[in-house]
């Protein structure tokens, strides 16, 4: 098989994997009507969801990183004096 010859099948392929990815068609979305799950309430939320879930994981990363920095410092003790005397300041 000759390079040529193989550029042109992977031509052909992708070329056939193009026209079948676009006449596939997705299934539609239906909407679920019933009652939830057991445990669980509809979700009835007022405003924009996106901006109120990103605003709850900004809050609850930067208390975790605020927890993180506090509980750190009893990990071990700095000594700020030893490093100075090590470079000879």
């Amino acid at each position: 098989m000759k390079l040529s010859d193989l550029y042109r099948a992977v031509l052909f392929g992708s070329i056939l994997f193009a026209a079948v990815a676009s006449w596939a068609q997705p299934s539609p979305i239906s909407k679920v009507s019933g009652d939830p799950f057991p445990g669980t309430a509809k979700l009835d939320w007022d405003g924009d969801i996106v901006e109120k879930l990103i605003d709850a994981t900004d809050k609850f990363f930067l208390a975790e990183t605020l927890e993180t920095a506090r509980k750190q410092e009893s990990f071990w003790a700095r000594d700020l004096l030893a490093r100075v005397t090590q470079k000879g300041f």
